[in-house]
């Protein structure tokens, strides 16, 4: 009992340190098309997945079921952000198509809650446009959502 006690009082005496700073990440998914684009560009429809960190930097993909050699995956490493409008810039790093490796790859979205209208994709010189939905979730680490609880 005194061990239990002891244990109590050294708790309430405790120093908390505060919590770490929040941080936003980005989750984007939409369907983007170009229909005016000449030849075999108009057809394409992308699905577009990412997932990026507050500080720009994270991944995504690029799925067309249709024409699967344009499927690539997507390294970002910026985010810029005016209000509700976003712009994020990344490159393609691996691809059905090996030669779209490098190729720069910028996604744009207005977002209006959850929804993001328009989404556009700048990819291979043309703009796809679509909408999409762009989830931002803040992230605590556990511990410090735990500590306050446990002192209760």
């Amino acid at each position: 009992m005194t061990l239990a006690r002891n244990l109590l009082e050294c708790a309430e005496t405790a120093t908390l340190a505060p919590p770490p700073p929040q941080q936003e990440e980005q989750f984007v998914m939409g369907l983007v098309a170009d229909p005016d684009a000449p030849g075999p560009t108009g057809e394409l429809a992308f699905n577009v997945y990412a997932s990026i960190a507050d500080d720009g930097t994270g991944y995504g993909t690029l799925i067309d079921p249709v024409h699967p050699s344009y499927s690539s995956d997507l390294r970002f490493v910026s985010r810029q952000r005016q209000g509700p409008h976003y712009r994020w810039e990344g490159v393609v790093t691996r691809s059905n198509d090996p030669g779209l490796v490098g190729q720069p790859v910028v996604l744009l979205a207005t977002v209006h809650g959850d929804s993001a209208s328009p989404l556009e994709l700048v990819f291979l010189g043309h703009t796809f446009r679509g909408r999409g939905l762009v989830v931002i979730a803040i992230i605590a680490i556990l511990i410090g959502l735990l500590v306050p609880a446990i002192q209760k």
